[in-house]
């Protein structure tokens, strides 16, 4: 049940790049559940090769953070991906792990703080904002699972990220 939220883990000027390029290819914002669909672009979908540079880089940084903070090896389990959530839009309780999946630890690279409402909860916990720059990193599992809280205003931007075990998936 262990989380650990690093401050100033991402450069500001990076998370602004992130949040143009985002703004720029919105319309290629796609996914095979209907809602995330309109919230989220993929790494594939972005070509620019310093947006890609950029993702890489703090992806990877998050691997080290995990392996330092949890002691596990760990390689990405899935390729990043920005999302961008709407006033009104909302995630009910969850975990992320499911059933047998190998996902072992998620992450979240806020990209901005300039909305309300937005927070993440985690189960039997206080709603957190977390400021622009940071990240949390926690284990994948049910007792960490999770909401989001109902955007009230603005947009909220975000890095979601999953890990798994080294051997099992290739760094990016």
């Amino acid at each position: 049940m262990h989380k650990y939220v690093i401050e100033d883990f991402i450069r500001q000027e990076h998370c602004q790049l992130l949040i143009d390029h985002y703004e720029k290819n919105k319309h290629k914002c796609s996914d095979g559940r209907a809602f995330h669909a309109k919230r989220t672009l993929h790494y594939e979908d972005m070509t620019n090769p310093t947006i890609q540079s950029i993702l890489k880089y703090y992806f990877n940084k998050t691997c080290y953070f995990i392996d330092h903070y949890f002691q596990d090896k760990v390689s990405p389990w899935s390729l990043p991906r920005i999302c961008r959530w709407h006033k009104g839009e909302t995630m009910k309780m969850h975990a992320d792990k499911i059933g047998p999946d190998k996902m072992k630890y998620s992450s979240l690279i806020y990209l901005n703080d300039n909305y309300e409402g937005g927070e993440i909860q985690f189960k039997n916990e206080k709603p957190m904002k977390l400021k622009a720059g940071s990240c949390i990193i926690f284990e994948s599992d049910a007792p960490n699972a999770h909401q989001v809280l109902k955007v009230k205003k603005g947009y909220r931007y975000t890095i979601p990220s999953w890990y798994t075990d080294k051997i099992l998936f290739t760094t990016l």
